[in-house]
């Protein structure tokens, strides 16, 4: 009997994530995520796979932030799912009134995040959530943006590592791989049988505490299929 994993994943598997060279900027492979919107079979696998995941390891989840601007694409399905409120953190000068800001290293140049001041309560219990992880640097600006507030972050969610951009690569702090078997197709080799270890960064002065749900790994050759859990 296929497990739960295996019957989301068999939704993603029919999709298509189309990789364009040299866009936004030269050198840089873009992976467009625009076939799982509109494949309403793989989008509820990936909204059911986050789901899942906060509901097992983040109690008490307040609200969900969204990345500008994909994370804004899952987030508020996640948050309608868990009954909670959505969060918007923008590119600088996006928003309107008082704002708190970090500056951040994207793959392909600098970039500011900012957030209302009033959008998200000291204490608040928070889950991240954006579309892709490159170099780890707009979950590690959001999350100083989080500390700023005084929220406390429960994990963060993303559905695309780009792996040769080292992400999870090596030195960083070690996160554990929940492995689930998964079907033969486009998104997914093969799947594997035990609990491993790859590494996370940390950071100088913050750092990521969860990425939970990387569910398409790429590397220059090979698209593999992953589950990430918790910080260990």
């Amino acid at each position: 009997m296929a497990t739960r994993y295996e019957k989301r994943e068999a939704g993603i598997n029919r999709s298509e994530i189309r990789a364009f060279t040299d866009f936004p900027s030269k050198g840089i492979v873009f992976r467009d995520i625009c076939p799982i919107l509109k494949d309403p079979e793989a989008l509820a696998a990936i909204i059911d796979l986050f789901e899942e995941r906060v509901r097992e390891t983040c109690p008490g989840v307040e609200l969900v932030v969204g990345l500008d601007a994909r994370g804004f694409l899952f987030g508020p399905l996640l948050a309608q799912r868990l009954r909670v409120g959505f969060v918007l953190v923008r590119k600088k000068g996006k928003l309107p009134g008082p704002t708190a800001s970090v500056a951040y290293t994207l793959e392909y140049g600098q970039a500011e995040a900012e957030i209302q001041e009033d959008a998200v309560e000291a204490g608040q219990k928070v889950v991240i959530i954006d579309d892709l992880l490159a170099t780890g640097g707009t979950l590690y600006a959001t999350c100083e943006l989080m500390k700023k507030q005084k929220a406390k972050v429960l994990g963060c969610l993303v559905v695309i590592e780009l792996k040769d951009l080292k992400g999870a690569g090596p030195n960083r702090t070690r996160v554990r791989v929940l492995p689930w078997s998964s079907t033969e197709g486009p998104l997914a080799p093969g799947g594997c049988s035990a609990f491993r270890s790859i590494p996370l960064r940390s950071w100088e002065h913050s750092f990521i505490p969860d990425v939970p749900a990387i569910l398409n790994t790429f590397s220059t050759t090979t698209l593999r299929s992953t589950f990430l859990s918790s910080f260990r």
